[in-house]
């Protein structure tokens, strides 16, 4: 028997089984990238009926050599799974002075920072930099008050350019720190399989523990590991005794690729007492780009009547202009 089928109804079928943006995103994260980049160039590929040896090396035109890739890729991807986990080599160590810098770091966090069930920690930040627009690069400056939940959910405030409210869920859909066993080692390997939405692992990787310290809900063991994983991570920096941008003591923990993003200082400021995060600051040629300053950050029992009024209590994402 034969089903026949209109055009449109082919068309319609074919773009039903395709996968929307974010599922790939998910699935083609930064690391998943890397490792297959990595297995797909050092596997060696010989032309039929070519031996590879040190002194025969196969010449292959530019069409075939990229097809072959190409093939090799999809190779890897349906051998492995596309959604099976895959680490990569960990990133080798960093210096020794950042490494203690960082042991010190950690060795300072609080023993119970976690936020009590039924309370919220309130963040106040203030930040300001440039961003793209459809008119070329304009400044702002906003204002957001967070009050994050004992289960991660967050309830933000944003006031100045772009005024806002929000709910945002937990960590990150594709990592969470407080997953793993709080072991700097454990966590590089967990996040290079993970990581995603930056210009490359290491990127990713320093993110990741920033967006963790700042407003994940972490146990002290798991804040204390995070930190001490950067030393693993080439790139990361480490200067003691300094000051925020704001004029507060600081540890200042930064992050530079000069192979992807040349010129470009991704820094984060942590009170060296607390290891609490104070202060974001991006610069590029020196200049600064993003500045984040947290001015406030304590324990409260509730939301205020505003945000209630406004956004509701359920845990649902939401934006409200």
């Amino acid at each position: 028997m034969t089903t026949k089928i209109s055009d449109d109804q082919a068309m319609d079928a074919v773009v039903a089984t395709r996968p929307d943006t974010d599922t790939i995103d998910h699935a083609w994260y930064v690391g998943r990238r890397e490792q297959v980049l990595n297995q797909v160039l050092s596997t060696p590929r010989n032309l039929p009926g070519t031996a590879r040896t040190p002194s025969t090396v196969p010449v292959r035109p530019q069409r075939q050599t990229r097809w072959r890739l190409v093939a090799a890729a999809v190779a890897v991807v349906a051998a492995g799974g596309l959604f099976a986990q895959v680490l990569v080599p960990l990133g080798s160590p960093g210096s020794p002075q950042a490494a203690q810098a960082l042991d010190r770091l950690a060795g300072a966090v609080p023993a119970n920072p976690v936020i009590p069930d039924g309370s919220y920690e309130l963040t106040v930040y203030e930040d300001s930099g440039i961003a793209e627009s459809d008119n070329g690069p304009i400044s702002y400056a906003t204002v957001r008050s967070t009050w994050t939940g004992a289960d991660g959910w967050a309830w933000a405030h944003q006031t100045g350019d772009d005024p806002a409210y929000y709910i945002f869920p937990p960590a990150p859909r594709n990592y969470d720190l407080n997953a793993v066993p709080a072991d700097p080692t454990v966590m590089e390997a967990y996040l290079r399989a993970r990581v995603m939405g930056s210009s490359s692992v290491e990127e990713a990787l320093f993110e990741a523990v920033k967006e963790t310290l700042a407003f994940t809900p972490t146990p002290a063991a798991t804040r204390a590991a995070s930190i001490r994983m950067l030393a693993g991570v080439p790139g990361v920096t480490v200067t003691e005794n300094t000051t925020d941008p704001n004029g507060r003591p600081a540890t200042k923990v930064a992050f530079v690729d000069e192979q992807r993003r040349p010129g470009v200082v991704n820094a984060l400021y942590l009170d060296p007492d607390t290891t609490q995060v104070v202060a974001e600051l991006r610069t590029q040629n020196t200049k600064p780009f993003y500045t984040c300053i947290y001015t406030e950050r304590r324990i409260v029992t509730s939301l205020p009547d505003n945000i209630i009024n406004t956004l509701g209590t359920d845990r649902t994402y939401k934006s409200i202009p």
